[in-house]
This record gives C-alpha cells, structure tokens and sequence, in this order.
C-alpha cells in the first residue's frame, strides 16, 4: 500500500506478541500433545460456548480464537479491505 492505493502486491503485517514466549510450549503449531489441558471453562468467557461447539475438551483450543489477537488480526485485515 502506498499513499492510500495498493500497487496488486501482497500485504505483510507483523503484530508483536509478547506474551508468546510464556505460551510456546502449550500452544506449539509443532505436532504432540499439551503438557496439560484446561478443561475447566472461564466464567464470563466464550469457553464453554466454543467447547461444545467445536467439541473440544482443552479450552485453550477456544480462548485463542476469541483473544485480543484474533480480534486485532481480523481490525487489521478490515482496515486493508477499506483501504
């Protein structure tokens, strides 16, 4: 993107996380097992609604399809569109 137009190349954006370092070992993309699962929803969270819908039974597999980072990559893909 360039002045407000795009020039028909792809779109890199990098959003830091830094909480990423306390979380690589529970949330590896690597093949395995988590050391523990979190199998106790989160009051007031979309846990258990994500829990029975996708038939999970670790909550982690939901809270990170309904954190702040999912959110702020879905902000930023909008904003592109709109551009």
């Amino acid at each position: 993107v360039r002045f407000g137009r795009t020039l028909g190349s792809p779109v890199a954006v990098v959003i830091r996380n830094t909480e990423w370092p306390k979380w690589r070992q529970e949330m590896s993309p690597e093949p395995g097992s988590p050391r523990r699962t979190l199998t106790t929803p989160r009051p007031g969270h979309a846990d258990l609604a994500g829990m029975q819908k996708y038939d999970t039974h670790d909550a982690r597999d939901v809270l990170e399809r309904a954190s702040a980072r999912e959110t702020a990559a879905r902000t930023v893909a909008g904003y592109l569109a709109k551009v």
